[in-house]
């Protein structure tokens, strides 16, 4: 059977999907915060919120199958489910554009280039591995909430003293055109806006397989001027934007 192929950070893996099978979760947000848009909340409040959902999260995934249940919600997921295909979803949470290569070069034998289909979406510049051999050894350099003491050190100086907001998003923008040129039947995958917002980024346009992206499946509010969607606590979009992006990629890239 072929099979779909994914790779890249939790929008691919799936992050937050599946958790509405074990609980209400406009209910738990609506008791906790009063609504359900967890951009209308201050820094505090949101880090509060966070922390209390990350528990929850953790638990399901210790006590229950929703790690699978991520990965089959996902985008990548549900295009296989859609064609009737073998999932393999290797996306993981919080990694950078060089997990994703890395990965690719440990499977690129498994791959069936010929019948097989293979998505690498873009992620955020500011990530990169710190250990090759385990699944949480990412670093990202923007997001430092409940990180420990010493992490939130080297991410200060990562900022002050390491490379500049144009470097990343050359390092980042280049591996997807090594990507690219290494791997040419991949479809590079634009996930959603300020991925990577410098000139290298903007370039990367010209290697995606898909013009709409993941968000534009997604609700939204617009509040002076400005879209605010529809996320769950830890930024992802729900899982109903995932089977339309999955319905709108199978027909864009003529998968069928």
């Amino acid at each position: 059977m072929p099979k779909v192929w994914g790779f890249g950070c939790s929008h691919v893996q799936g992050a937050e999907l599946g958790v509405g099978e074990h609980m209400d979760t406009d209910a738990w947000m609506k008791q906790r915060v009063g609504h359900t848009d967890i951009m209308h909340l201050s820094v505090k409040q949101r880090e509060k919120l966070q922390d209390e959902w990350h528990n929850i999260l953790e638990n399901l995934r210790q006590t229950t199958d929703i790690v699978d249940r991520e990965q089959e919600l996902s985008f990548v997921g549900q295009v296989a489910k859609q064609l009737g295909y073998e999932l393999e979803n290797h996306g993981i949470r919080g990694s950078g554009a060089d997990r994703t290569l890395y990965n690719l070069y440990q499977n690129e034998d498994k791959i069936n280039w010929e019948n097989d289909i293979v998505f690498v979406s873009y992620t955020f510049a500011h990530r990169f591995m710190f250990d090759e051999t385990r699944f949480d050894g990412n670093r990202n350099l923007n997001y430092v909430a409940g990180k420990s003491a010493d992490v939130k050190k080297f991410v200060k100086l990562a900022h002050t003293h390491g490379p500049t907001d144009f470097s990343w998003c050359s390092f980042n923008a280049g591996i997807y055109f090594l990507i690219k040129q290494m791997f040419p039947k991949v479809h590079l995958i634009d996930i959603a806006d300020k991925m990577n917002s410098k000139r290298p980024g903007k370039d990367l346009k010209h290697i995606a397989s898909n013009k709409k992206r993941l968000q534009d499946f997604a609700k939204y509010s617009i509040i002076e001027g400005a879209k605010y969607y529809d996320l769950y606590p830890q930024y992802h979009f729900k899982e109903y934007a995932h089977t339309d992006f999955a319905t709108y990629l199978i027909k864009e890239l003529a998968l069928k």
